[in-house]
């Protein structure tokens, strides 16, 4: 087994940090992506479309009641 100096444990700790650092930097740009792609979908898009109610006949009222339809 070697033992590790102190040296190579603050080398070590520095490259950790700078990775953070680097992941960190990663992760606000990706969310700031993701959030100006949703702020650039319409609203059109988003809502929801009108529900049309069809007007039955009575016919097709007593079909669709019996399961015909």
């Amino acid at each position: 087994m070697s033992k590790t100096t102190n040296q190579e444990i603050e080398k070590e700790l520095l490259l950790l940090k700078a990775e953070n650092k680097k992941t960190l930097k990663e992760i606000e740009t990706s969310k700031n992506s993701y959030i100006n792609d949703i702020k650039s979908i319409s609203r059109d898009e988003i809502k929801n479309s009108p529900m049309i109610e069809k007007k039955y006949t009575l016919w097709e009222r007593v079909k669709r009641v019996l399961g015909m339809i």
